[in-house]
């Protein structure tokens, strides 16, 4: 084997993928009857290195402990498993951990297209096929590595990826909710691109799991999870996979379907061989399973007293919705007992309040992602909106095409080549298709249809038409190593489309991929956003992702006719689900829709295949413009948010009435509307959204609170003025400024003498010594009445002293304990030896210290919430110097903290990292920068935290926004809150841009168009203008201007044509009319889509 382990070593030198290696090992297999050569060596060489892959690739290595050449397996092997001499097909043995064989055959072919797959169709159990696609997988670590082994007989250590600042903030906040906050189940909601599978495995080690449990729907994203998870995983853990091929769901279109072959040899759908393996003394072990067999794993637990530490349940969304069923049993802890629950999806999905409405007694079968007794609350989430602007996704536009059967007749007669039996609207979305690729410049399309047979004809016909882009078509019965190599022939390809019903929507990592075309109508709004994601991944040089729907019409002048035709409602429904995961869209279509906005779109382009009329974002070609407005009108009709549009109605209101609430009679619409988010707030049916953007205005959820404290102010002022007497009531005039404020009163005594004061308000209310009882003038006077009922008493009830007297007697008490009476009263509750009608001190303490004891922990408000609150009003008399020396002493001994300083050294971290980030900027002129490793990393991950904080979207808005004192330290070093404010480098880029456009004596000469396309720099420095007018441009910037002779002041203020900047303008329209002729051989006369020109 000497021979052919050398001549491994020189072809894999310098290889990284299979691709590179396969046609230099092709030399050795040659048999040619012309020449008479022939040299089988390959096989050989294969098998070698077949052994390597199995000690080394990520995937593979921890599930053997002994691989074996044939030639070198040992006789005492080969006799048990009766191999005899001669290999006989057997050309590789394992041994893996638990001292299983496996016998291995290589087949190494010059032709990769050669069928090898009819050899799995004749196995099943204990079989796994790898094939090409499998080869194509090899990362460049295992071909270093294995290089490494040959040649120096030394394995590289292995390279695991750090998270990405993004990533470092999601394992943070779900670890803390799960182990601070003690939230049993939780919700992570991450775009698809954002490295969801690697957030979870980084999650898993932070939680130091040893039991884990790993749900997905289908065995392509079990096959993917596990071999990813195996490349980055830091600790080594045993695993099983739980699953089956009947584990597809067989009633949808196209479903993915991935042979038990194709994953491993550690398959089953025993439950007793899951309950042998749960039982087995592994070190860590992880599940990865279908959905489908979870039944499976419960009946194995069911016999066993098992629970797992961590429970990743991916594609949650799947387990939501109506249906008592496979999916909803993970939600039943007594049937798949978890520690923890993590729910993880791209597309949370919610039950529409109609249909719980219907459902009656079915309800408890609805499973929704807004219900945090099953889904917990949401841990984290990141919208499309972070993803683009973090730089994690590429952004992308919504491309409508029109297509006229008109214009298509005459292309076809001119072109006789096609086929007479194709319809013109199957031609036009093949048309539609190529012209957007070629306007945009997109090379790698993904086409989705609603049948695999509509996929396969549309792939066919593309390539007839179209001979320079290479088509294929995919379908989910199509085994997963036949897809992967489309896949990687199309990645490869200069120019590919490939076409599918829906089995790429899932599953797909290809960054090549920039345009996703929905032919036909596709209902799903989970299906759509999937497919977006396909086309959002980042890729070096790729800043777009296209989203496609043609529009195929008939006649221009019937405009109602085309709008309601079935390729417009493909793209509302595109445009509505966007909608749901991207709020800057949304807010776009509302703006328009509320009046704020011009008619047009950032996002959304509709144009045509045969000409091109661009306005400024929004782009409608191919039709007239009678139906361009119309389509354009429909659009932000169908698509704006009504609850979005109330929401800007309320913010616009609130800001033009001094943030006011309107009251019936002001806006009973408005009113009633504010009334009803309180109620579904109440009732839990308010989507987590909705609340986030509520509580960015500090919408005030408790109606009644902001009538008091209204109430309170003006008793404040009434107080200053009469500070002898408290409000009367005026039957005479009982709507008079002091009657209300009597009635105030006179509410806050009832509820004070029912017990239904809170303490917030008690103490409110205390602090401007209020007259609770209302019949004495003052404090004093009650305290002698109390003392004169408590003589020669050891018991106290209320039938013998009255229920106020006993109300008196319990809050004082407390306040007293708590350390918040002032000194005055402090002294004089102590002259009524009030301690003798209550638990003493020690009796509550020796609570408490056995509660510590046996939990090894201080009691916080979900643990224990009444030795919670009684440790803490401990404090309170501590810091007031109502402790004495053996008080402090027994509880610094159980381990609380008297001092507070939890707080304290929250504060002093954030102080350093502030210390940190001014430094950074007063060094370096600029702000820590996205993608950054060390201590910049951590400065840019915290200047995001400050900011989300700040703006209420960190942690879905549920976290506390910054403290005063925080905000005025940030302030002081000019600190930017919008982050767009912070991205310095695109900014740089932009501005050098524009600089190509001044001469060296500042003049500016900077045309609106180019080449019959809009100039981004003259959009770019328009937006520079608006936002120099805002006051919103730095100091720095307007510096960086005056130095290439632009003063942006001077510009805003020079009207004249005569002058230099109004002169521009002129210079501009002149170039465009020289360009106009140049390209068309004459003057611009008037006509449609030409008068500005002529």
């Amino acid at each position: 084997m000497t021979e052919y382990k050398n001549i491994l070593t020189e072809l894999i030198k310098e290889k990284q993928t299979w691709r590179e290696l396969k046609p230099e090992l092709s030399k050795y297999n040659v048999h040619s009857t012309e020449t008479a050569e022939k040299d089988t060596r390959a096989g050989k060489i294969f098998e070698v290195f077949t052994k390597l892959y199995f000690l080394i690739s990520p995937t593979e290595k921890d599930n053997f402990k002994k691989v074996w050449l044939f030639e070198e397996t040992p006789l005492e092997v080969r006799n048990k498993l009766n191999l005899g001499n001669r290999d006989y097909g057997v050309d590789l043995v394992l041994q893996d951990l638990e001292d299983q064989y496996f016998v291995v055959q290589c087949k190494y072919k010059n032709d990769e297209s050669t069928d090898l797959d009819n050899v799995s169709k004749t196995r099943h159990d204990n079989f796994t096929f790898y094939g090409v696609a499998n080869l194509n997988e090899i990362e460049k670590d295992t071909f270093d590595s294995i290089y490494s082994l040959l040649a120096k007989n030394h394995l590289e250590e292995r390279k695991l990826y750090d998270p990405l600042p993004h990533q470092e903030i999601a394992i943070n906040e779900c670890t803390q909710w799960f182990t601070e906050g003690e939230e049993p189940r939780g919700q992570l909601i991450l775009p698809c691109g954002a490295g969801k599978t690697f957030t979870a495995l980084w999650i898993k080690e932070k939680l130091q799991s040893k039991n884990t449990l790993v749900l997905v729907p289908s065995l392509a994203l079990l096959r993917q999870i596990k071999n990813e998870w195996s490349k980055q995983r830091k600790n080594i853990y045993q695993y099983l996979c739980v699953c089956s091929e009947t584990d597809i769901d067989k009633d949808t279109t196209d479903t993915l379907v991935t042979h038990t072959y194709e994953i491993d040899t550690r398959v089953t759908t025993d439950s007793e061989h899951v309950k042998s393996f749960l039982l087995k003394p592994f070190e860590e072990k992880v599940i990865f399973s279908t959905y489908h067999s979870l039944p499976v794993i419960a009946n194995a637990i069911n016999e066993i007293s098992f629970e797992f530490d961590f429970t990743f349940c991916d594609e949650a969304h799947k387990t939501a919705g109506v249906g008592n069923n496979k999916f909803s049993l993970i939600h039943n802890n007594n049937r798949i007992p978890s520690k923890y629950r993590l729910y993880a999806t791209a597309t949370p999905r919610i039950v529409k309040e109609s249909l719980k409405k219907k459902l009656g007694d079915d309800l408890k079968y609805a499973y929704d992602m807004n219900d945090p007794d099953t889904f917990g609350h949401e841990f984290h989430r990141m919208t499309f909106k972070d993803a683009i602007e973090e730089e994690i996704l590429v952004d992308y536009k919504i491309v409508a095409i029109g297509v006229n059967s008109d214009e298509l007749k005459e292309y076809i007669e001119q072109r006789r080549f096609i086929d007479k039996n194709i319809s013109i609207d199957e031609l036009a979305n093949n048309y539609a298709l190529e012209h957007v690729m070629q306007k945009y410049n997109a090379n790698h399309g993904l086409t989705f249809h609603s049948r695999v047979k509509l996929a396969q004809e549309f792939a066919n016909r593309h390539g007839q038409l179209f001979p320079n882009t290479k088509t294929f078509s995919v379908s989910g019965e199509q085994p997963t190593s036949y897809r992967n190599l489309v896949l990687e022939e199309f990645k490869n390809s200069e120019k590919a489309i490939v076409s599918n019903a829906r089995c790429l929507t899932e599953g797909v990592d290809v960054p090549t991929i920039d345009l996703v075309y929905f032919c036909d109508p596709k209902n799903s709004k989970v299906d759509i956003v999937q497919a977006v994601g396909r086309a959002l991944r980042k890729k070096e040089g790729k800043k777009l992702g296209l989203i496609v729907v043609p529009i195929y019409h008939s006649k221009k002048d019937e405009v109602e006719n085309s709008i309601s035709s079935g390729s417009f409602k493909n793209l509302l429904q595109v445009i509505r689900s966007l909608c749901d995961q991207d709020e800057r869209l949304q807010d776009e279509i509302n703006f328009i829709a509320f009046g704020k906005g011009k008619r047009k779109s950032n996002k959304i382009d509709i144009i045509s295949s045969s000409f091109i009329e661009e306005q400024d974002k929004i782009i409608l070609e191919g039709f007239e413009e009678k139906l361009r407005n119309s389509l354009f009108d429909r659009i932000i009709e169908k698509s704006s948010n009504n609850w979005d549009l109330w929401f800007l109605n309320l913010q616009s209101y609130l800001e033009n009435n001094s943030h006011e609430y309107p009251s019936k009679e002001d806006d009973a619409g408005l009113y009633n509307w504010m009334a009803n988010q309180r109620m579904r707030k109440n009732s839990g049916s308010l989507k987590n959204e909705e609340l986030r953007k509520l509580n960015s205005i500090n919408f005030v959820w408790d109606i009644v609170e902001l009538k008091w404290n209204k109430r309170f102010k003006k008793l404040l002022i009434y107080r200053n003025i009469n500070p002898d007497s408290w409000p009367k009531y005026n039957r005479e005039n009982p709507e008079s400024e002091e009657s209300q404020l009597s009635v105030f009163c006179q509410v806050i005594r009832k509820r004070y003498r029912e017990g239904n004061l809170t303490n917030y308000w008690f103490k409110k209310m205390l602090d401007i010594n209020f007259n609770f009882e209302g019949k004495t003038d003052n404090w004093t006077q009650y305290w002698q009445e109390i003392k004169d009922k408590l003589e020669n008493r050891n018991s106290i009830s209320s039938e013998e002293l009255g229920k106020n007297a006993c109300s008196w007697i319990y809050r004082h008490h407390k306040s007293y304990e708590e350390g918040t009476l002032s000194d005055y009263q402090n002294k004089k509750i102590e002259e009524l030896k009030l301690d003798r009608f209550f638990e003493t001190w020690e009796q509550t303490f020796a609570k408490v210290k056995e509660w510590v004891l046996e939990n090894q922990k201080i009691p916080s408000p979900q643990s224990n919430k009444e030795f919670n609150s009684w440790l803490y009003s401990q404090r309170s008399r501590y810091k007031s110097g109502n402790l004495n020396d053996e008080q402090i002493t027994k509880l610094i001994e159980i381990g609380f903290d008297l001092e507070g300083l939890g707080k304290e050294k929250n504060d002093a971290k954030w102080i350093e990292m502030f210390e940190n980030v001014k430094s950074f900027k007063s060094d370096n002129d600029s702000w820590p920068k996205f993608g950054a490793e060390g201590l910049e990393g951590k400065m840019y991950n915290w200047c995001q935290a400050q900011r989300q904080a700040q703006a209420g979207t960190h942690s879905g808005g549920k976290r506390k926004p910054l403290q005063q004192w925080q905000v005025e330290k940030l302030e002081s070093i000019d600190f930017h809150w919008a982050r767009a404010d912070v991205n310095e480098v695109q900014w740089e880029q932009n501005f050098s841009e524009f600089k190509k456009h001044v001469d060296s004596n500042g003049n500016l000469s900077l045309p609106s168009m180019v080449n019959g396309e809009y100039n981004f720099s003259y959009r770019w420095f328009f937006n520079q203008r608006i936002a120099f007018q805002g006051n919103k441009i730095p100091k720095e910037r307007l510096e960086k201007f005056r130095e290439i002779g632009i003063d942006l002041n001077k510009f805003e203020n020079e009207t004249s044509k005569d002058g230099r900047y109004g002169f521009t303008k002129w210079a501009n329209k002149t170039r465009e009319i020289a360009d106009f002729i140049n390209r068309n051989g004459h003057y611009p006369r008037s006509g449609k889509g030409k008068e500005s020109l002529h």
